[in-house]
């Protein structure tokens, strides 16, 4: 039973999973997001960072080779998604609303690399950061 809760205990810490998408069968990997979205987290890529992460947040976000998955527990209009690379360039942006209970699915096609993900919803940005 330790083991066992030792192990569930280790997997809150994982920044991202990997699940099969029943959609396209890819491997999708989850995106661990995080409120601290300041300039010193988008310059800072050492991983092994603490970065402050709320009980709960309310859209959850994955990707695979070719798509970007959100899905919304609660209603979020106007929501601004920004895609940059380790340069702070923006590579991807939409604005869009997320409706509850549905996946989104954005198409995108980017290189191979390091980038992260903001989700802007009014006053609070939630981020992420993902490799290709």
């Amino acid at each position: 039973m330790k083991k066992l809760l030792f192990v569930l205990a280790a997997m809150m810490w994982m920044p991202v999973t990997a699940i099969s998408s029943p959609s396209t069968g890819k491997a999708e990997i989850n995106i661990k997001l995080h409120v601290d979205c300041s300039s010193n987290y988008k310059n800072n890529w050492d991983k092994s960072k603490e970065r402050r992460t709320p009980a709960w947040i309310p859209v959850k976000a994955s990707y695979d080779a070719d798509n970007l998955y959100f899905y919304a527990h609660t209603l979020m209009n106007d929501v601004i998604i920004q895609v940059k690379d380790e340069s702070d360039n923006i590579v991807y942006e939409i604005t869009t609303t997320l409706l509850p209970d549905n996946l989104i699915k954005l198409p995108v096609c980017l290189d191979e690399g390091t980038y992260i993900l903001e989700i802007e919803n009014g006053s609070i940005t939630y981020c992420g950061d993902f490799e290709i």
